[in-house]
């Protein structure tokens, strides 16, 4: 998905938007959890400040490109929301190495977070799919298509 993966997601009504940035706080809680047990408290905080990072970089994101049509955003555009994106992280990085934490650790929860988005997206295209199909479970590319009967 074009510009870090979360645009497509997040534009779409409130009730999508929550649960995907819902996901990513449950996964960075779960991985903050798992970090804490394995690596102690500052494993686990760094791990928590990971995924908080990419939710919120994330709902950045989804700000910026709200409501615009991805035609029109453009190339330029697009580069600078990126560009600006990419700095940032290194800059949260560096502030996050600035105040102690373990950055594999915030790695981790980064990654467990971009996991949670992953899925999430998936749940809500399968949603989507489905109400277009009309309800019937079937994608939609297949909601047009009638089952051939093959002779014996």
């Amino acid at each position: 998905m074009p510009l870090g993966g979360l645009g497509p997601l997040l534009m779409q009504p409130g009730a999508s938007a929550r649960s995907v940035l819902g996901a990513q706080l449950v996964a960075g809680l779960l991985a903050a959890a798992a970090a804490g047990m394995v690596g102690g408290v500052r494993m686990a905080a760094s791990a928590g400040y990971g995924a908080l990072l990419m939710a919120l970089l994330g709902l950045q994101l989804a700000r910026r490109v709200a409501g615009v049509p991805p035609e029109r955003i453009g190339r330029a555009r697009g580069v600078l929301i990126a560009a600006g994106r990419f700095v940032s992280v290194f800059a949260l990085l560096a502030l996050g190495h600035a105040v102690g934490l373990w950055l594999p650790g915030v790695a981790g929860g980064m990654a467990a977070a971009q996991a949670a988005l992953f899925f999430a997206g998936f749940r809500l295209m399968a949603g989507e799919s489905a109400r277009m199909a009309g309800g019937t479970g079937r994608s939609a590319a297949c909601a047009g298509n009638k089952e051939r009967e093959i002779p014996s």
